[in-house]
Formats: structure tokens, sequence, C-alpha cells
């Protein structure tokens, strides 16, 4: 059960109890914004229902459980909880008892609608990126007409790894100093 009270703040503190715990909410509306502070106190569990009570200084609410009395003080938007004690100059306030949180304002959530499937993706258009002697290719396009294929040679022998310019990335010969087409000068094979 949730009991509610308006407090002559004009705020609104509602008392739960969940086992051990007891849970104070206390909040205000103000023009286009709602502001709530929740405490949660370790009381045990409720004997009776609770009351709160006003005082100067705002309000008291008090718990009996089976571990004894409990105490809790709110001033203003703080609350703490104080020992128990006789409350004298004090009026007790009426408390509300509702069972749905929808008593609270609240509305309870919908639920989700299922996601549909998406539907599958375009192919992308090719894409190429390239720096310095490095090219990468997303749906690489037909190899160029223009640029002939490496061909290595067809002795008996195993065929030896092609080598390429480190700077500019065209093919270069196995004695080549330089490369031919750029000038970079190349390592000699170790």
């Amino acid at each position: 059960m949730v009991y509610v009270v308006l407090l002559p703040s004009g705020q609104q503190l509602s008392l739960e109890n969940h086992g051990h715990q007891t849970t104070l909410t206390l909040s205000q509306q103000q023009t286009g914004q709602q502001q709530s502070q929740r405490n949660s106190f370790g009381t045990g569990a409720w004997v009776v229902p609770p009351k709160v009570f006003q005082t100067a200084q705002g309000a008291i609410a008090r718990f009996e459980t089976a571990q004894g009395v409990f105490q809790v003080q709110i001033v203003g938007s703080a609350m703490a909880a104080i020992a128990p004690s006789p409350i004298a100059d004090a009026t007790e306030m009426p408390l509300q008892e509702i069972s749905a949180p929808e008593s609270l304002g609240m509305q309870p959530m919908q639920p989700m609608q299922p996601m549909q499937p998406m539907q599958p993706l375009e192919p992308l258009a090719p894409m190429s990126m390239s720096m310095g002697n490095l090219e990468m290719h997303l749906n690489p396009p037909p190899p160029e007409p223009d640029r002939p294929a490496v061909n290595l040679p067809s002795s008996g022998r195993s065929p030896v790894a092609q080598r390429f310019c480190t700077q500019c990335g065209e093919p270069v010969e196995t004695g080549d100093r330089f490369c031919g087409a750029c000038g970079h000068p190349l390592r000699s094979p170790t």
C-alpha cells in the first residue's frame, strides 16, 4: 500500500513499505516541471499504518514496526531520520491510502511495439582511397586496361617475388637501384 498526504508547503508526500524498507517520496509540481526526491529508510515492516504530523518546522512521519518506532522529519525538501520522541504541538494530517501508481499521477508505461526488420541495404558505390603508395578499394572497379599485369618468368626455377617501389608502388626490376617511374632510391634485396 501507498499512503499520500498533501503538506501545507504544497508538496505531496508518499509513504511506501516494501519488506524492511520504507520509501518516502516528496514531489512538487511547478509551472511546466515536476521535482521529486526519494529517500529510503530501513525501518522494518509496518505493524500499523503510518502517521504524519504537521509541526512548526515542517512535518514528521511516524512508523510503528516490530523493531520499534521510527520517525522521519521533513523540512522543506530535506528528509532525515530522527530519534523517536513524543510529538508535541503537532497536528495529525489525514493520509489517503492508494494502491496503484496511477493514483500518484503517473501513467503506466505502454508496451513497446516490436521492431520491424530492416530492409536490405543497396550495394555501395565503388570507393577508393590512396595514401602515398597504398591503395584501398571497396567494391573495386575492374582492372584498368592500360596497366599491364605483372607476369613472372616461366622458367624451370621457382618464381622470383616481384619487387615494387616503396614510394609510388610501381613494379621495379630486381637489379634496379632507382624507380623508373618516380626516381626514388631502392634498397637492394638482402
